[in-house]
């Protein structure tokens, strides 16, 4: 590939909340929220792994050491989109079982609306 200067272009995944499209590249940490999104990636990673996940990095074609062919796999875009998309939708079910659990009502207001909270119930429907 090089001689023949051919390039290779990165895959993307694309995760559409609220009618906003965000774009993820594998290793990418150009996102506002990336800190946020690497850490619920980290806890996923975990998470999974307790119950028997292990990665494979056989396919891995870097010839580099087995932590970084391990993190090489641990952060491609589809695995980011994943973690974006369960941050942001678990917030708002966090959410609604707070409202029912503490019998409160709590009002969020989002980039697109607020949101009232009330015995595990939000005004949007759950069409956030």
């Amino acid at each position: 590939m090089k001689t023949n200067n051919v390039k290779k272009f990165a895959a993307y995944s694309w995760v559409d909340i609220n009618n906003e499209v965000h774009k993820f590249v594998a290793n990418d940490r150009i996102h506002v929220d990336s800190i946020a999104i690497y850490k619920e990636l980290d806890d996923l990673i975990k998470k999974v792994q307790e119950v028997g996940y292990k990665p494979s990095t056989n396919l891995v074609l870097h010839d580099v050491g087995e932590q970084e062919k391990l993190e090489s796999i641990s952060y491609h875009s589809e695995k980011l989109a994943l973690a974006f998309m369960l941050m942001k939708s678990d917030c708002h079910a966090f959410m609604k079982f707070s409202s029912k659990v503490t019998g409160r009502t709590i009002v969020l207001r989002d980039s697109n609306r607020f949101h009232h909270f009330v015995g595990g119930k939000c005004s949007c429907n759950d069409h956030w």
